[in-house]
């Protein structure tokens, strides 16, 4: 896929109807993919609907669907705590 919004043929994924093509991405970037729809999903509680880049199912209701996404999710949330552990640290001082 070009990561432009491009469609994807080899996997016949139309970024337009169905977001970026999930299997075309590295690791990184399918955490920066879930990190982004956990931020819109806590500005937006309404519209939470995260789509799994690991196995593709839609999560409405915050469940994980798979055991790759749930360490996603926890490793995204741990970094989250640690950054405002961090800030909290650095406004003390």
């Amino acid at each position: 896929m070009n990561h432009n919004g491009a469609y994807c043929v080899r996997h016949m994924w139309n970024p337009l109807t169905q977001g970026p093509c999930c299997q075309c991405m590295s690791g990184q970037q399918k955490l920066d993919y879930v990190w982004k729809q956990m931020r819109d999903a806590r500005n937006e509680p309404a519209l939470c609907m995260i789509q799994c880049p690991y196995c593709l199912r839609i999560i409405t209701d915050g469940v994980p669907c798979c055991d790759t996404i749930a360490m996603a999710m926890a490793s995204i949330l741990a970094r989250e705590d640690v950054v405002n552990l961090a800030m909290e640290a650095a406004n003390r001082n």
